[in-house]
């Protein structure tokens, strides 16, 4: 999956009609990484809410969150579109897969041809020119809820374990924390086949990571005593110790991970911590990198919000150039949203999207005034 534009209208910060395109204008392929800057209030947020909620309704069936239902319904206008590149998912009468538009608000925003130059849309409209009654519903083209059908049943699919898990959504908000939790001895995971996936700080053992890479680590001494296999923890825990360099290797003893401090002194034998004794910094690496590889899967879409958060400079390339590894190992589109200029330096020139500078369309503005 590839998320090309968002259009917002009348939505938060966002007065008039904004897009924001995430695509390369010379190739109109969508960029492998967009790194979005502003400063506070210009809407960094509001773009991953939006994409979310937009992905939500598609998916649900016709479920609004609460930024849809309480800020746009009846005010502005949102539309997300969207590439779905999963061979499983095919388009009516099409060999390639063309937009699908998902569209949320009045109905009096929307392009007076949009019939014709949406032909794949799922919509739900609140439309003011009925008199009589407020009006709220569905002008989805036929087409548009074929592919939108197909794709509920793909990820019924995905998630009932029948097949393998590709494309979605993986959101990495700001208040990522890393909480002290009491070891609950070796439990098995539960499954991540969610094909929304918003990361949110584990509020008990079993939820943890240090439970899963526990788990792992013992599947791994099972294989062990078997002669049998590959490494179950290896792939959950490499991006993160390649993060945090050379030598902290990360271990499990007596049902706890530890991970060997960043200082030592006279040659003495490095002292190991638990997860929530690291430095902040870290514990931030940790999260970002080690909730990207529990979900990893072929295709995702990834937001991330403020990676910089407790990091110093140096951290921030590391993390970077780790998270873009990650990117070309999965095939994910990532989308960054930042305040840091090391972050900003680490995306070339095209990559980088300064919402500041974006200014409404001449003819949302217009649209804006008269809707009042």
């Amino acid at each position: 999956m590839r998320i090309r534009e968002l259009i917002l209208h009348n939505v938060r910060s966002f007065r008039g009609e904004h897009r924001i395109s995430f695509v390369d204008p010379l190739t109109d392929q969508a960029r492998p990484l967009t790194v979005i800057a502003g400063t506070n209030g210009t809407g960094k947020t509001t773009i991953f809410d939006a994409i979310e909620e937009m992905l939500n309704f598609l998916v649900s069936g016709g479920h609004l969150g609460e930024l849809l239902l309480n800020e746009v319904l009846e005010k502005g206008l949102v539309i997300l579109n969207l590439e779905l590149s999963n061979p499983n998912i095919e388009y009516p009468n099409q060999v390639s897969s063309p937009p699908l538009f998902v569209v949320v608000g009045r109905y009096d925003l929307l392009p007076p041809d949009f019939e014709t130059i949406w032909p794949y849309r799922v919509c739900y409209l609140f439309d003011r020119r009925n008199s009589e009654a407020t009006k709220r519903g569905h002008v989805n083209s036929n087409s548009g809820e074929e592919v939108q059908g197909k794709l509920r049943d793909h990820i019924n699919r995905m998630q009932g374990g029948t097949t393998e898990l590709q494309g979605g959504l993986i959101y990495l908000p700001q208040d990522r924390y890393l909480p002290a939790i009491s070891s609950g001895g070796i439990l098995p995971p539960p499954p991540n086949r969610d094909w929304i996936s918003h990361v949110h700080s584990p509020r008990n053992w079993q939820n943890s990571l240090e439970n899963l890479w526990v788990w792992q680590n013992y599947l791994d001494l099972e294989q062990r005593a078997e002669a049998n296999g590959h490494s179950h923890l290896k792939p959950f825990v490499e991006t993160v110790e390649n993060a945090l360099g050379e030598g902290r290797k990360i271990t499990v003893k007596e049902g706890r991970v530890l991970i060997p401090v960043a200082w030592s002194s006279n040659g003495d034998e490095v002292p190991k911590v638990r997860l929530d004794q690291l430095p902040s910094g870290e514990k931030q690496c940790l999260i970002l990198l080690g909730e990207l590889a529990r979900r990893r899967r072929p295709g995702a879409v990834i937001l991330i919000d403020e990676p910089e958060t407790s990091l110093h400079p140096t951290l921030q390339r590391l993390l970077m150039h780790q998270l873009r590894q990650f990117a070309r190992d999965w095939d994910a589109q990532l989308i960054v949203a930042t305040h840091s200029m090391e972050i900003l330096r680490a995306a070339h020139e095209s990559q980088r999207l300064f919402l500041d500078q974006i200014e409404p369309t001449e003819a949302a503005e217009i649209d804006a005034e008269k809707a009042g």
